[in-house]
């Protein structure tokens, strides 16, 4: 019981003081749009890159932010008593880190596993508000005739590491989703 009473008080300290990161609502979908270019088809999400300095701020403390892109597409009904059917599910995923030693942030890329470094905040909010591009599985074909559209959402979720390694989220927030027009092959 006790050591109950002492990983909750541990958990509303570090609550607490990281309590002025919160997201603003401006990191959200802003343009979604399906797109079929020499036989790839993807989805383009533009989203507003604007952070707080204490988001930069809180990932220079030692908290680990993930970044989450969600994309659902949606097959269109011909009839408004059914619903319209999920076509694809997409994820796009980044883990933001600062390490103290070497003075760099690094961001990975948690679906291929890359890593890009920077030293610099105003390159790390640049790197963070490039429009992401998710590519639609291949076996996966768009019907003629049949209208598609897709909704696009941001998760983020802020935690810390401690020992023994458990990941404790702290802090979570998802954006609006946001719906794109339609598409008809």
């Amino acid at each position: 019981m006790p050591r109950r009473c002492i990983s909750l008080f541990l958990v509303l300290v570090f609550a607490a003081q990281i309590s002025g990161a919160e997201i603003p609502d401006v990191y959200k979908p802003y343009v979604v749009a399906i797109v079929v270019e020499d036989g790839r088809q993807a989805v383009r999400v533009s989203h507003h890159g604007i952070f707080p300095l204490q988001f930069l701020s809180a990932i220079e403390d030692g908290i680990r932010v993930q970044i989450m892109t969600e994309i659902v597409i949606r097959r269109k009904s011909k009839s408004f008593f059914i619903r319209d059917e999920v076509f694809a599910l997409l994820e796009f995923s980044r883990s933001i880190r600062y390490n103290l030693i070497e003075g760099r942030y690094s961001i990975s890329n948690d679906s291929t596993g890359g890593v890009l470094y920077f030293t610099s905040r105003n390159r790390v909010l640049q790197s963070l508000a490039a429009e992401i591009e998710c590519l639609i599985e291949e076996r996966k074909h768009f019907l003629p005739g049949v209208s598609y559209y897709a909704e696009a959402r941001i998760v983020m979720r802020m935690g810390r590491l401690y020992p023994p390694f458990n990941f404790l989220s702290i802090l979570s927030h998802e954006s609006p989703w946001v719906r794109s027009e339609g598409y008809t092959p």
